[in-house]
């Protein structure tokens, strides 16, 4: 991508914002995050992103911002709030945006660009040819990862030597693909094979329902494991698996106040913060 898209804003400085905005700002584009003053004072205080992934740790210089206002003049945005916050970010963001700014959803779940567009509206263009099924495809990476990363408080690594949670990930994946074919969308690439790949190539990442819980925040768990089985119900599908997942995650929500996960579950869910891409397996 060449730089007739800069400025670029990125809604939302969580794990896939961070991320995303930490690539484009690396390869020269001119980037600015707006997220929570927290998260805006660490990359203030720090001279840029801190930004870590195979073969590369270090600070990327960008802006970061707390209020919607920094999205004026951005030519392209990336909008990765979570899910549960669409609208609200969407109301804020409307007043302040191009004309001709390009708007670009890489939240989790799939129902998300649609939600935005009718609160701006105006469209929410896609970013691939499919962009349901890709969308599908990272639903499903999140379904299989999150909620029992975040259930146990456990690294992917660690997750899956346990005895038995590699068949209930396939299980998940298996559900959401009948739910998918149910639904006639095209899945891309073979899931099942790419779905164990994650926690080989991100062993020490916890995904970003594990870290709400940790924080005693409200889950997307509504919009990954949540979602397949309310498909999965319109179009008489079981998902069994899929709705303990969602059980399970929403009985820990209940107690999540003074919820800190396992022992040291703090820094580890840290730790995990400062891997790129925690979202994919995740989100």
């Amino acid at each position: 991508m060449g730089k007739e898209l800069d400025p670029i804003a990125v809604m939302g400085a969580g794990a896939v914002g961070c991320y995303y905005g930490g690539m484009l700002a690396r390869a020269g584009h001119e980037v600015t995050l707006i997220g929570r003053a927290q998260h805006v004072e660490a990359i203030r205080k720090a001279g840029g992103l801190r930004f870590e992934e195979k073969g590369f740790d270090a600070v990327v210089p960008l802006r970061a911002a707390e209020e919607a206002t920094a999205v004026r003049g951005a030519k392209l945005v990336l909008f990765t709030v979570k899910s549960g916050d669409t609208e609200s970010a969407g109301r804020a963001l409307a007043p302040h945006l191009e004309r001709d700014a390009v708007i670009l959803s890489l939240q989790n779940g799939v129902d998300n660009a649609e939600r935005l567009a009718g609160v701006l509206g105006r469209g929410v263009i896609p970013a691939v040819d499919n962009v349901i099924g890709a969308l599908w495809a990272k639903l499903i990476v999140n379904c299989a990862y999150n909620a029992i990363s975040a259930i146990a408080q456990l690294p992917y690594g660690r997750m899956v030597q346990v005895e038995g949670i590699p068949a209930v990930m396939q299980q998940v994946v298996d559900e959401c693909l009948a739910v998918a074919r149910a639904a006639r969308i095209t899945v891309p690439g073979d899931l099942l094979k790419a779905v164990p790949k994650i926690a080989e190539t991100m062993p020490g990442q916890f995904s970003s329902t594990a870290q709400d819980l940790a924080r005693g925040k409200p889950t997307e768990i509504e919009h990954l494991n949540g979602y397949v089985a309310k498909k999965g119900e319109a179009h008489g599908v079981p998902t069994p698996v899929n709705r303990t997942l969602l059980a399970l995650v929403k009985l820990l929500e209940g107690r999540s106040t003074g919820y800190h996960g396992s022992p040291g579950g703090d820094r580890a869910a840290d730790k995990g913060r400062g891997q790129s891409g925690s979202k994919m397996g995740s989100g």
